[in-house]
């Protein structure tokens, strides 16, 4: 599984604890779980239908924005 299917869905949220030290909560709920929810919600049919639509969806967007990144970036050379 990709990496970004782990990713949160949502920042958490930062809370202090008893001794005042910021601390981050688990943020819940998952990019995978956001998507596959909402697929499952919006389209209907089953839930693993819909997991496995969003973990393509997940895909190729990860590589859409790779592809971004590649056109975006310059080469410097020191010559």
């Amino acid at each position: 599984m990709n990496t970004k299917h782990t990713h949160p869905a949502f920042p958490p949220q930062i809370a202090l604890d008893q001794f005042q030290r910021p601390v981050a909560p688990i943020p819940g709920m998952s990019m995978l779980d956001y998507f596959a929810l909402n697929i499952y919600l919006h389209k209907g049919g089953s839930y693993l239908d819909a997991i496995a639509k969003a973990k393509s969806f997940l895909d190729c967007l990860s590589n859409f924005q790779s592809e971004e990144n590649l056109n975006t970036l310059k080469i410097i050379s020191h010559e």
